[in-house]
This record gives C-alpha cells, sequence and structure tokens, in this order.
C-alpha cells in the first residue's frame, strides 16, 4: 500500500482548487471597500508614510551646556529653554567633536521639545 503523500494528485483536485481561489477573489473585489477595512487606491506610498519630516522640524541655536555619557549633551537654548540630545548620524560618521561651550544649531521635534539632534556647529 503507497502512503497517502506519495500519491499522484488528480488534475481535477487541481482545477477544483484553481476554481475555488477564482471563486474567493471575484467575492473580495464585490464588497465594498469600506466593509473590508482597505483604502484601496488611497494607500500612502513609502515617503508620505514617515511620520515627520526634515522640514517639519524646529531648528533652535544654543550653547552645550553639559556633556553626559552616551553621547548625549545639555544645551541651552537663546529663549532660555534647556535641552537633551545627540549628535546626528552625518557629525559622528565625520567625527566632528562637540564640546561644552559651543554654539550648535539644534533640530527639534514639534512633538517632544525636551530632545533634538545636534545638526551643525558653529
Amino acid at each position: 500500500m503507497v502512503p497517502w503523500h506519495t500519491k499522484k494528485r488528480t488534475g481535477s483536485l487541481n482545477l477544483f482548487t484553481w476554481l475555488f481561489q477564482r471563486v474567493c477573489n471575484l467575492k473580495s473585489l464585490l464588497v465594498p471597500l469600506s466593509l473590508k477595512g482597505g483604502r484601496g487606491d488611497l494607500k500612502k506610498t513609502r515617503k508620505e508614510r514617515h511620520r515627520v519630516s526634515r522640514d517639519d522640524l524646529i531648528q533652535l541655536e544654543g550653547v552645550v551646556t553639559k556633556a553626559m555619557g552616551g553621547g548625549m549633551m545639555e544645551f541651552q537654548c537663546e529663549n532660555e529653554l534647556i535641552i537633551r540630545g545627540v549628535l546626528s548620524g552625518r557629525m559622528k560618521k565625520h567625527r566632528i567633536r562637540v564640546l561644552v561651550g559651543d554654539r550648535v544649531k539644534v533640530s527639534v521635534s514639534p512633538y517632544d521639545t525636551t530632545h533634538g539632534i545636534i545638526t551643525y556647529r558653529f
């Protein structure tokens, strides 16, 4: 006796599965988009899905007051606001050192103004 998983499948079974898949696809096309939960052609592209673009960041200038561990720095802006932040990836890549007392440009998210990214050293 031959085990069931080694038997050659008949063409009718493949035809049946093919028909079943086609019917299911047709049914999904007939359901309105609002019931499926999908957005159809209104989906956002990859670039539109980003939460905050570089244009939305707030640019501030300040002076580094304290260097903390892990690359974190604390700086005071011109409007007496104290912000913690880290060096941007490009500044780390090009090994630009920032010391206490340096003037820097900081990009701050409008959603969390207590944390920023140092993008330029004056």
